[in-house]
């Protein structure tokens, strides 16, 4: 019986030693996904545990440049590709769009003799994005500067009519773990919160922002540094809603988490509307003004309180 048993665990030894070569991670190399991006996107889908970097196109990478970043042994688990046949309806202009969505994904799927403690980077450069989905357990994805997805909008201000870019970005958190950190300037700004525990951080500047926080959503929405001419927060969540608005915030809370707004002396009331070349929206600070906060019929007044 001794001797089985001293076979049986030679034997899970040996396979264990084996494995454990097999399955290192290995040497880190930088490869280049690009061919798998044949066509222009506009939403991002992340999936699986890649850390990622957002960067707007330039001369030297141009839109639908991805570099990734592994253990020789992972790259060929990295995969990248367009769906054609993504639809999302516009609530804004009520119109149905399709649109290319690029789906970054990690298939090294876990194994018992496989360590997990290993890191993948992407870094992806487009050209204008409408639409973040996160459904990634990645610790990081950073993005620079979104302008968003540009709409032919009239606009009207002194009896002076003109037609302007009203660029818009939704932001979608389907599930996962992580940190995602956006930073933005543009038109309108939608944020989702579905599920997960992931934190999403928002930085920048917006004339509209909205923000919706479900009851699967266990993750903070940290909003105190994106500058909103009005914000609308809708929050069915156990965690905090963090929100900072120039003129107004609206705010429903219908569950036990907390809603919490920046209190600020200056604000502005002047929008900038973009010029010819670069489709951004602008808030200067051109008047003082207290802000005002509007507590929506049905909400709880007492989970909506001034950021600490």
């Amino acid at each position: 019986m001794k001797r089985v048993l001293g076979a049986i665990l030679l034997a899970c030894t040996s396979l264990w030693l084996c494995s454990c070569e097999k399955f290192t991670v290995g040497e880190l190399i930088t490869d280049d996904h690009s061919k798998s991006v044949d066509q222009p996107f506009q939403v991002i889908e992340f999936r699986d545990d890649v850390n990622v970097n957002l960067l707007h196109a330039d001369q030297a990478h141009p839109a639908g440049t991805v570099i990734v970043t592994a253990g020789a042994n992972l790259i060929e688990g990295i995969h990248t590709e367009i769906d054609t046949n993504y639809t999302d309806v516009n609530d804004v202009y009520g119109d149905t769009l399709t649109l290319n969505k690029l789906i970054i994904r990690n298939d090294n799927t876990f194994n018992y003799l496989h360590t997990y403690n290993y890191a993948i980077n992407a870094t992806i450069y487009y050209d204008t994005l409408f639409q973040l989905i996160f459904h990634s357990n990645a610790r990081r994805i950073n993005t620079d500067t979104l302008r968003g997805y540009n709409y032919l909008t009239p606009f009207s201000q002194d009896s002076v009519s003109w037609d302007s870019l009203a660029p818009r970005l939704i932001l979608e958190v389907k599930g996962g773990s992580g940190s995602f950190n956006v930073l933005t300037d543009c038109y309108r700004v939608n944020t989702k919160h579905i599920q997960g525990t992931a934190d999403i951080t928002i930085q920048g500047n917006t004339v509209i922002a909205s923000t919706f926080a479900d009851y699967d959503c266990h993750g903070i929405i940290d909003g105190k540094d994106l500058y909103s001419h009005l914000h609308y927060v809708n929050s069915h969540s156990t965690n905090r809603v963090i929100a900072k608005a120039f003129y107004m915030l609206s705010a429903t809370n219908d569950n036990v988490g907390q809603i919490e707004y920046v209190r600020f002396n200056q604000v502005t009331q002047h929008l900038c509307p973009p010029n010819d070349t670069i489709p951004a929206w602008h808030l200067e600070d051109t008047i003082v003004r207290c802000p005002q906060v509007l507590i929506r019929e049905g909400s709880k007044k007492e989970n909506i309180i001034p950021y600490q």
